[in-house]
C-alpha cells in the first residue's frame, strides 16, 4: 500500500488582504464601477460586505465575490467548513479545496481542484461575503414598474421586495451612482 502525501498547507490571508483581492477583482471586471468593500471582525470570525449603487446586476457581482469566500455552511448539520483557494499571479481564483462536511454526516463533499500549476494555495480570511446592491430612486422606480407590468402587483402595498429579486436582472446594468 502506497501512502499518499499529506495535502499542502495553505498560506493564510487576513480578511483585510482578502478584501483587497475582492476589490481588485471587481475593479478588473467593472472598471467604471464604484464598490465599497468593508471587513467586519466579530467574535469567532469576520466577514466582507460589498455594497454598490446601481451598476451591474447582483448575480454578476456575486459570481466574482463568492469565489473569494473562505467559509461555507452546511445547515443540515449546523456546521461551518473552510474553503481554501488556488490563486494565480493575477489574484484570480482558479480552483478550491475543502474537506466539506460529508465526513461529519453533512451533504457537502470534500474536493480538491489542485494542485494547479502557477497558483498558490491560500486560506482566505473574511469567511462569509455579502453583496448589497442599492438602487437609486430612478432604478427603484424602473424595478417597480417592471414588477407592476409583469405581475400586475403594486409593490408599494407588498413587502418584502425580496420575493421579486429576479426583477434585478430585468433592470440590468445601470450607471454607477446617483445622477
Amino acid at each position: 500500500m502506497i501512502a499518499s502525501a499529506p495535502a499542502p498547507r495553505a498560506r493564510y490571508l487576513s480578511s483585510t488582504d482578502t478584501a483587497r483581492l475582492v476589490r481588485a477583482a471587481l475593479r478588473d471586471a467593472f472598471p467604471d464601477g464604484r464598490f465599497s468593500v468593508r471587513t467586519s471582525y466579530y467574535s469567532g470570525g469576520s466577514s466582507i460586505r460589498v455594497r454598490y449603487v446601481d451598476g451591474p446586476p447582483t448575480d454578476k457581482v456575486r459570481a466574482i465575490v463568492d469565489s473569494f469566500s473562505g467559509r461555507g455552511f452546511d445547515g443540515s448539520i449546523d456546521l461551518a467548513y473552510s474553503i481554501d483557494a488556488y490563486i494565480d499571479a493575477d489574484n484570480r481564483v482558479l480552483g478550491t479545496r475543502t474537506t466539506g462536511t460529508a465526513g461529519s454526516g453533512g451533504y457537502v463533499p470534500a474536493h480538491d481542484d489542485g494542485p494547479i500549476l502557477g497558483t498558490d494555495l491560500v486560506s482566505l480570511g473574511g469567511g462569509y461575503l455579502f453583496v448589497d446592491r442599492i438602487l437609486s430612486p430612478d432604478a427603484d422606480a424602473r424595478r417597480d414598474a417592471w414588477i407592476r407590468n409583469r405581475y400586475g402587483v403594486d409593490v408599494a402595498h407588498h413587502a418584502p421586495l425580496g420575493a421579486y429579486d429576479h426583477a434585478d436582472a430585468a433592470i440590468g446594468d445601470l450607471p454607477f451612482g446617483r445622477s
